[in-house]
C-alpha cells in the first residue's frame, strides 16, 4: 500500500471513529464516568497510527486519553465545557492526513491542545514537538511510499 493510501486509510477511518467517540463521549457523562468505548477507540487508534511509525497522532491519542481520565465524572457541567475538545480532535486530525504537507491543519491542531476549554493543555514545548512529529507526516507517506517502489523493483528484477 502506498504511503498517501495508508494515511488517507486512517483518516477514512478517523471519519468513520468520530461519530462513535462523540457517542461514547456522551454515554460516559450520563455513567457519570470515563466511557469504556471511547478509550478503546482511542486506543486502537493510537496502535494504528504507531504501525505506521506517525507519533504525533500517537501523541494526540495520549493526550486525549490523559485528559478524559483527568475529568471529575461527577462534574456534569465540566463535561459539557470540555466537550468540543473531545468531540471535535478527530476531524481536525482527519484533516491533517488527508493533506498531510499543508501547515494550516498542522495549526488548527496544536490550538485545539494547546488552549481553549482543554482540561490538561499541552505546553509550549511539547506544542513544539508535536508540530515536528505531525509534520513527519508527510515525509513518513513519501517515506512508505518510496519503499514500496523499491520493493516492486526488487521483485521485478527476479
Amino acid at each position: 500500500m502506498r504511503g498517501q493510501d495508508l494515511l488517507t486509510a486512517l483518516a477514512d477511518e478517523l471519519r468513520s471513529i468520530a461519530p462513535e467517540l462523540v457517542q461514547a463521549y456522551d454515554a460516559g457523562s450520563e455513567a457519570g464516568a470515563s466511557s469504556h468505548a471511547y478509550v478503546t477507540t482511542v486506543g486502537r487508534l493510537s496502535e494504528a497510527a504507531g504501525y505506521v511509525g506517525l507519533a504525533g497522532v500517537q501523541r494526540l491519542c495520549a493526550c486525549v486519553l490523559e485528559n478524559l481520565a483527568h475529568l471529575d465524572g461527577s462534574d456534569a457541567d465540566e463535561r459539557v465545557l470540555v466537550r468540543p475538545f473531545f468531540t471535535e480532535w478527530a476531524r481536525l486530525l482527519e484533516s491533517h492526513l488527508r493533506d498531510a504537507g499543508s501547515p494550516a491543519p498542522i495549526d488548527d491542531l496544536l490550538r485545539h491542545f494547546g488552549g481553549g476549554w482543554v482540561p490538561l493543555p499541552l505546553e509550549d514545548d511539547a506544542l513544539a514537538a508535536l508540530r515536528t512529529e505531525l509534520e513527519a507526516a508527510n515525509g513518513i507517506g513519501a517515506a512508505l511510499d518510496q519503499e514500496d517502489d523499491a520493493a516492486v523493483e526488487r521483485h521485478n528484477s527476479f
